[in-house]
């Protein structure tokens, strides 16, 4: 009986501990994003990405066939607009609603860590990794 309590109390301890890490882990990732944020690189690997947010570059291709050179940018930026304003409001739900960190109510574009380059959401390692290459590049300047 002992020997299951012993057990339990180690089982409640490791389960507060990988909490605590969990909560350290999330914590360096958000200081990262707000890092690579003001940091405002142009063209970098890893960067910050604001998921949720619709990106003008993406209508430009069917705005230029459409409405030829001249007018494609000022259309693009125009249907950009207007469609993320849709996505930002709750009562509209043309997809099945996904859930991020337990919050659906409100629509607004969330920031993320991202790879560029692999397009696809950078590890915190990756953002480190990044950080200490470019401070080592300046550094040498």
């Amino acid at each position: 009986m002992e020997e299951i309590e012993g057990l339990e109390d180690l089982n409640q301890a490791l389960i507060v501990k990988e909490r605590q890490s969990n909560d350290e882990l999330q914590h360096a990732r958000k200081e990262l994003i707000n890092g690579l944020k003001d940091m405002g690189t142009v063209h970098a690997t890893i960067d910050v990405k604001r998921m949720g947010e619709l990106e003008v570059k993406q209508f430009l291709p069917t705005c230029k066939q459409k409405f030829g050179k001249d007018e494609a940018e000022s259309r693009s930026a125009l249907y950009c607009s207007h469609w993320q304003e849709e996505l930002q409001q709750s009562s509209w739900h043309p997809f099945t609603v996904i859930m991020t960190e337990g919050k659906s109510k409100i629509r607004y574009p969330v920031p993320e860590l991202w790879n560029f380059k692999e397009d696809k959401k950078a590890m915190l390692q990756d953002g480190i990794q990044y950080i200490l290459k470019q401070w080592k590049t300046h550094k040498r300047k």
